[in-house]
């Protein structure tokens, strides 16, 4: 799939409520036309669909969501997420998980997978910039699966994706992501 269109797509699954074509024109940094173009075809080949929002003034908008259909086209790697899960499992201590809500079990298992990944790929980024290495992780998640998008707030950076995991890093604190789950 032509990348643009797969840009769109990851766009869309990650907002829940779907995008307008302003919107994705921004986020892409392209001429509406030019998404207009992409999501026509898109549509043709039955990946998104669009509903009109009513606006107090002016024409309707077309907000656009995927469809089932496009779920197929994302990476769907689920050996590897389990061998990971199960990885992250064995290192787990007794004593670890005392007290702990299942939430919180959640959160240090994906913390867990997160550091089992940190040191796998630690010796080939450490050596960059902050903001390289936030986008390395996030296209080493993309190309896991977990379509995944990034965002600076100064010393802060956030990596979400469309799975609702979360994870965070703070510049002023210790060298490692804090990961959550949204309900």
């Amino acid at each position: 799939m032509q990348t643009t269109r797969f840009a769109i797509l990851g766009i869309l699954k990650r907002a829940s409520d779907g995008a307008t074509i302003e919107a994705l024109a921004k986020d892409l940094g392209l001429a509406t036309m030019t998404v207009r173009q992409h999501l026509t075809i898109l549509e043709r080949d039955g990946y998104v669909t669009f509903r009109q929002v009513r606006r107090p003034l002016g024409r309707p908008r077309h907000v656009y969501t995927i469809t089932s259909a496009a779920d197929e086209v994302f990476p769907k790697n689920y050996a590897l997420l389990t061998e990971r899960i199960l990885d992250a499992v064995r290192t787990l201590e007794a004593n670890e998980l005392t007290g702990l809500t299942n939430e919180a079990k959640v959160g240090l298992i994906f913390q867990k997978m997160a550091d089992g990944l940190a040191a796998e790929h630690a010796p080939r980024l450490l050596a960059r910039p902050l903001h390289e290495r936030i986008e390395a992780v996030t296209a080493l998640l993309n190309q896991e699966g977990a379509i995944s998008e990034w965002e600076g707030y100064g010393e802060r950076y956030e990596i979400r994706s469309a799975t609702g995991i979360a994870a965070s890093w703070n510049g002023s604190s210790a060298n490692r992501f804090a990961w959550s789950v949204a309900s």
